[in-house]
């Protein structure tokens, strides 16, 4: 009787132990703040503090006669000055850009580096694909005509049967970069190699003013 009792007692306390256990109030998971976001270069942050630039005072241009007879294809003038000018001959066998825009060298890149990037990105948007047969490098003639570093950039975009022929020419203030460049298609680029580099030769960077924007 009595081993019966003291089962009975061994399992009332053990009933009651577990019970308790069941009723048990755990700590809550205390909150961690969030891990800082790890940004790729897909993903640039942009930058709210930095000052503007103020208001481009030059553009590109030149006295000379055109290469060949060439109509107006745009003209962009925007609020800060930067502008984006385009010429076309026949079914756009030959294009002639004048543009400006605001400096973007980044921290880690060359000047040459700089001016590749520009060139070909401005090139995609009339030529998409992958350029290649790609040069670029300062050109002190031009250089010492300017007073500022000048950089050519050349690669021809497109199939081989189909290419365009790319030539640009840039510069870059602290705060302003500007460009000018011929697109043409093998045989049009072919028959005005010399011209385009002799061209180039008469480019200047003139105070911009109602005189010399066109309209």
């Amino acid at each position: 009787m009595k081993k019966h009792l003291r089962l009975l007692a061994f399992l009332l306390v053990l009933c009651l132990l577990l019970a308790g256990c069941g009723n048990k109030v755990e700590n809550p998971q205390s909150e961690t703040p969030d891990e800082p976001q790890s940004l790729t270069p897909d993903e640039p942050v942009k930058d709210t503090q930095e000052e503007p630039v103020g208001h481009n005072t030059m553009m590109l241009s030149t006295d000379a006669e055109p290469l060949v007879e060439m109509t107006q294809a745009k003209r962009d003038n925007y609020d800060n000055g930067s502008y984006y000018y385009m010429d076309v001959a026949g079914e756009d066998a030959l294009r002639c850009i004048n543009s400006c825009y605001q400096t973007t060298i980044r921290e880690d890149e060359t000047e040459e580096e700089y001016a590749q990037r520009r060139a070909v990105g401005m090139s995609m948007t009339l030529t998409p694909g992958n350029p290649y047969n790609l040069s670029v490098g300062q050109v002190d003639e031009l250089s010492e005509g300017l007073g500022y570093p000048v950089y050519l950039v050349t690669f021809l975009t497109g199939s081989d049967l189909s290419a365009t022929c790319w030539t640009v020419y840039l510069t870059r203030t602290e705060h302003y970069s500007y460009q000018y460049a011929f697109a043409a298609d093998s045989q049009t680029s072919l028959s005005l190699e010399d011209e385009i580099v002799e061209y180039f030769r008469t480019l200047k960077l003139v105070k911009l003013d109602i005189a010399t924007v066109v309209e």
